[in-house]
């Protein structure tokens, strides 16, 4: 049998791990250095019960946008999904290409921690808080179409303020795209001459897993940040989040 060369070996090796992409991995945060800085951000995954490590790695840009730059910290439990390789100097890891929080714990202390920053910047100040039209003529909508959330508020809106021009932007509202899309929305009724009178944010209650995107730095300053006031209709009556 012919020898190879190591890079060739490990190009073999690295073929192979390609079909391991899709499975989705949890595990606990460790090794992590929020103060490092530069291109890439990484950190070690850790198997709670056999203390195995995934050593893990992503781009900073796609670390920020998915609002875990102020919240990630050591010991918290979280979702991956990437490419696993064996690298130049033979180190197996992953290159990261989704993550989010996992786990009730890790969703209360990352609300927390990101509640508690933003209330220093004075994101929720009440002399912040736009006062709203009275009688609204034209609404941009951001909700998903198949929420009962949509149908419900169309319904209301009909039957105590008919005749209103509403522009539905259509988006995720949990899930990897709910986060970019909902910031896309805003970033459309905002910059384009639909003369709205006010935008509003909507989806039903959920658990805080299911009401993620809605407590993302991302999201939280787009409603901030926006021009034009915004309603926030999220979540049941005992839900409450950042954005809201």
């Amino acid at each position: 049998m012919k020898a190879i060369s190591v890079s060739q070996f490990i190009n073999s090796i690295n073929e192979t791990l390609r079909s391991y992409s899709k499975p989705i991995v949890e595990g606990e945060v460790s090794d992590f250095d929020p103060s490092r800085r530069g291109k890439w951000v990484g950190f070690d995954l850790k198997d709670e019960d056999t203390e195995q490590v995934l050593n893990c790695f992503t781009v900073r840009s796609k670390f920020r946008s998915w609002g875990m730059e102020n919240v990630l910290e050591e010991g918290m439990k979280v979702q991956v999904r990437g490419q696993v390789k064996v690298r130049d100097r033979g180190n197996f890891s992953m290159f990261v290409r989704e993550m989010s929080l996992a786990g009730e714990g890790t969703l209360k202390k990352a609300y927390e921690k990101l509640k508690k920053k933003l209330k220093e910047e004075g994101l929720f100040a009440e002399e912040r808080k736009r006062a709203l039209p009275e009688f609204p003529q034209r609404i941009g909508l951001i909700t998903s179409k198949d929420a009962r959330a949509y149908s419900d508020f169309l319904k209301g809106l009909k039957e105590r303020m008919g005749g209103l021009d509403v522009f539905h932007f259509d988006v995720h509202v949990q899930g990897k795209n709910a986060v970019p899309e909902i910031k896309q929305a805003f970033d459309y009724f905002n910059r384009n001459d639909l003369n709205l009178d006010l935008i509003v944010l909507l989806r039903g209650g959920g658990s805080l897993e299911d009401l993620q995107a809605f407590n993302s730095e991302v999201i939280t300053r787009a409603v901030f940040s926006s021009e034009l006031p915004v309603v926030c209709g999220v979540g049941h009556e005992e839900d409450v989040t950042l954005a809201g």
